[in-house]
């Protein structure tokens, strides 16, 4: 009679690629394990009024002050693109019911293909009005060898800016969800940009960064799009990037927006 032994080190080779990046994406980090032991292994010391520079204080509270005032004064000019203008050629920067750019709603569809055994599909929601808006992206990935799962959903606000209808740029902070063996929560923050050299020609960059259990995964987004009224072709490439794992393809999408 034969005896069969299992070890860790086993599963882990035969784990799927989705398995190998779950566990690197939701991995304690090695630099909040390190930066906990020093704060534990910290002693408190007292210290006087006079130890606090206020000068560096005023510095960093005026430079806090600076960036506000340019992102309100931003705000104002990509509300001024959501109404409409009389004017010396004004209103060729107002947005309309169908642009993609500051939408008031619009919704992805993408199909991305990692290898010839994994697949993603991929949808996305956006909705707003003026700078304000939410997004929320989910992702499903599918290994058919071996049968593996894995689903990464993103939630984020956004700050919207744009003065002209080829520049848009977005501030978002929020959340992320990665589920396979484990569900798994964390911080996520993402600075979409897009470009449209034409009116027909959309270029979008979407960087998003997310944090699990104290170990942070970067989701690159690259795409461009043939852009036509009230809905956009797009084809892109997509990477994830979890410690040594990664997952990343081309993909290709259809989107509605008005």
């Amino acid at each position: 009679m034969g005896l069969h032994l299992s070890s860790p080190a086993r599963a882990q080779d035969d784990a799927g690629r989705l398995r190998q990046f779950e566990g690197e994406a939701t991995r304690r980090g090695e630099r909040r394990e390190r930066r906990e032991a020093r704060m534990s292994s910290r002693e408190p010391r007292n210290r006087s009024w006079f130890d606090d520079d206020d000068e560096d204080d005023g510095v960093i509270a005026s430079l806090v002050t600076g960036i506000l005032a340019g992102l309100v004064a931003a705000g104002d000019l990509t509300l001024d693109r959501m109404e409409w203008f009389e004017g010396d050629g004004g209103d060729a920067f107002v947005r309309r019911p169908g642009d993609p750019d500051l939408v008031l709603f619009r919704a992805d569809l993408n199909v991305q293909r990692l290898s010839s055994d994994l697949w993603g599909y991929d949808g996305r929601m956006e909705g707003g009005y003026g700078p304000a808006a939410g997004q929320l992206r989910v992702t499903h990935f599918r290994e058919l060898d071996p049968a593996e799962n894995l689903t990464l959903a993103q939630l984020h606000g956004l700050y919207r800016i744009s003065w002209s209808p080829r520049y848009e740029f977005g501030i978002g902070f929020g959340a992320a969800m990665l589920n396979g063996d484990h569900t798994r929560f964390g911080a996520s923050a993402t600075l979409p940009f897009t470009y449209a050299p034409h009116p027909a020609i959309q270029f979008r960059i979407a960087p998003t960064w997310f944090t699990l259990r104290g170990t942070t995964t970067s989701d690159y987004d690259l795409s461009v799009a043939l852009v036509r009224p009230y809905h956009s072709y797009r084809i892109g490439y997509r990477r994830l990037r979890a410690g040594p794992e990664r997952l990343h393809g081309p993909y290709v999408g259809l989107a509605f927006h008005y």
